[in-house]
């Protein structure tokens, strides 16, 4: 992932600070998605949309190691930071394939929605409401079948013609973006 100029500093700091406009800035300069779309591409052969959920958790992956302060512009170009990523996390889908998914760190109480003690809970439910409909559906649905209706990732895999990694996936990505928003 070879980039035409390089990153700002300021951008990647402004990142780790937490600066959200900073985040979409760099995934818009640099075309993030479109080149994480080829990378997995060209390295994992299975359904488009299995390949867009491990876009989208690379993806996030990117974001949380650049929130945290993990990349260090004056150690390398961001490009190879970001193939480097990319290739870990498509070694760790690979491992993990045949495996369970693991445990998301972004657990239903983290929204402030599916807290029962919510002060202005009718506003905050409209607001939840809000963000829901701006999610796809695919990852509308799994909110809906896991926190609605109960069911467990193997159920709402076996009723979406789903495997559990994309189920989690999906979960997961749906969740990041709804707390992130709310």
């Amino acid at each position: 992932m070879t980039e035409k100029y390089a990153i700002d500093p300021g951008l990647i700091y402004r990142i780790a600070a937490g600066d959200p406009e900073a985040e979409k800035q760099l995934f818009r300069e640099f075309d993030i998605f479109l080149k994480l779309g080829f990378i997995v591409r060209a390295r994992v052969q299975v359904s488009r949309e299995e390949q867009q959920d491990l876009v989208a958790e690379i993806a996030g992956t990117i974001v949380q190691l650049l929130r945290a302060g993990k990349y260090d512009p004056s150690l390398g170009s961001l490009g190879s930071y970001i193939n480097g990523v990319a290739r870990n996390k498509i070694r760790e889908y690979f491992r993990s394939s045949t495996k369970q998914p693991a445990k998301s760190d972004i657990e239903p109480d983290d929204l402030p929605i599916l807290q029962e003690e919510e002060e202005d809970s009718e506003e905050v439910r409209e607001r939840f409401a809000v963000l829901m409909k701006q999610l796809s559906v695919k990852y509308r649905e799994v909110v809906i079948a896991r926190y609605y209706h109960g069911q467990t990732i193997s159920e709402i895999a076996e009723n979406a013609g789903l495997t559990e990694k994309q189920v989690y996936n999906r979960l997961h990505y749906a969740l990041r973006l709804l707390k992130e928003k709310f």
